[in-house]
C-alpha cells in the first residue's frame, strides 16, 4: 500500500498516540488536530488519507464539518456509546463508519486501513 495519512480530530489527545503505536513500521502517517478547521489544511498535502473524528465533546462541530467536507477522504466517526442516536445523521452527512466505544486501538487501525484500501479501489462514497 502506498503511503496513507490518517488525520485525527479529537479534543484531548488519545487516539493519535494509539494509532501511531499501531502503525509502527508501516507507511501510515498519523496527524492530529484539535479543531475541524485544521483538517482541510492537513489534507492538502496530496495523496490518500482517512479522517478520524472523535465526537466526544464536539458533536455539533463534527456535524458542521461533515456538512461541508467535500474531499474524497473517507471519514470515520468514533464516540461514546451515548452518542449512538447520532449514527444515522452522521452517515447521511457522509461518514463512512460510525463506531461507538468500547473501541480498541487495533480495531480503529484496521478500520483506517480498510477505508484507505477502499480509496485505492475507487470505493469512496461521494
Amino acid at each position: 500500500m502506498d503511503a496513507v495519512t490518517v488525520i485525527v480530530f479529537e479534543r484531548a489527545s488519545r487516539w493519535e498516540a494509539e494509532l501511531q503505536g499501531q502503525f509502527i513500521g508501516q507507511t501510515v502517517r498519523v496527524l492530529a488536530c484539535r479543531s475541524t478547521g485544521e483538517i482541510e489544511l492537513l489534507s492538502t498535502d496530496g495523496g490518500d488519507g482517512v479522517v478520524v473524528v472523535d465526537l466526544r465533546g464536539a458533536e455539533a462541530e463534527v456535524l458542521r464539518f461533515l456538512e461541508q467536507w467535500e474531499e474524497n477522504w473517507p471519514v470515520l466517526v468514533i464516540g461514546p456509546a451515548e452518542t449512538g442516536d447520532l449514527e444515522w445523521p452522521l452517515r447521511e452527512l457522509g461518514a463512512r463508519d460510525v463506531v461507538l466505544e468500547p473501541l480498541s486501538p487495533s480495531r480503529l487501525a484496521r478500520l483506517c486501513l480498510r477505508a484507505a484500501a477502499g480509496i485505492k479501489q475507487g470505493q469512496v462514497d461521494e
